[in-house]
């Protein structure tokens, strides 16, 4: 995805929906130049990424350029999680017997995140599974959830202590 696809995203996700006059205010540019970003006609320097991920609540690091295009790119792209991670790569098969690849990751600090990522997704699709959740809205809370982080894992992690600590004190009263 290019930084122009990444601004529009996160100018136009539930959270924020923005126009793109109103996200040139709120970084001090003009609509057309939000546009000219958003087709990739220019890049924006750091100093406006930054304010724009202060604007919009994405984490600076979301609109990093990746350059992960093509599937070369993407190939690299794990070469570099190989050698920085120890990501491991094995091709194994699923319990409907279709060929898949399982990927392991040595390093604690990245498994960690990477499992905090996967619970959260998990928990998102129980909640499309059991109807309170629409697809729509699922692909749009990852979008943020991705955008945000890892300020969203903050986030998540202060909700689930503030309702234990609410379930603590109910426990309390009700001895």
């Amino acid at each position: 995805m290019t930084i122009g696809e990444k601004i529009k995203n996160a100018r136009t996700s539930k959270q924020n929906n923005l126009t793109q006059k109103a996200l040139g205010h709120l970084v001090g540019l003009s609509d057309v130049r939000i546009r000219q970003y958003e087709l990739n006609s220019r890049t924006p320097k750091e100093g406006v990424l930054e304010k724009i991920a202060k604007s919009t609540g994405f984490s600076l690091q979301y609109f990093t350029d990746h350059s992960i295009e093509t599937p070369i790119d993407a190939m690299h792209a794990l070469f570099d999680l190989k050698q920085k991670y120890g990501l491991k790569i094995k091709k194994t098969t699923n319990e409907k017997g279709k060929q898949v690849y399982q990927m392991t990751i040595e390093d604690k600090d990245l498994d960690d995140r990477v499992r905090d990522w996967l619970a959260s997704v998990e928990k998102k699709l129980q909640q499309v599974e059991n109807g309170s959740l629409t697809i729509e809205d699922f692909e749009n809370e990852c979008q943020i959830w991705e955008g945000r982080y890892p300020v969203s894992l903050a986030v998540e992690s202060e909700a689930i202590i503030k309702e234990a600590r609410k379930a603590e004190r109910n426990k309390k009263e009700n001895e």
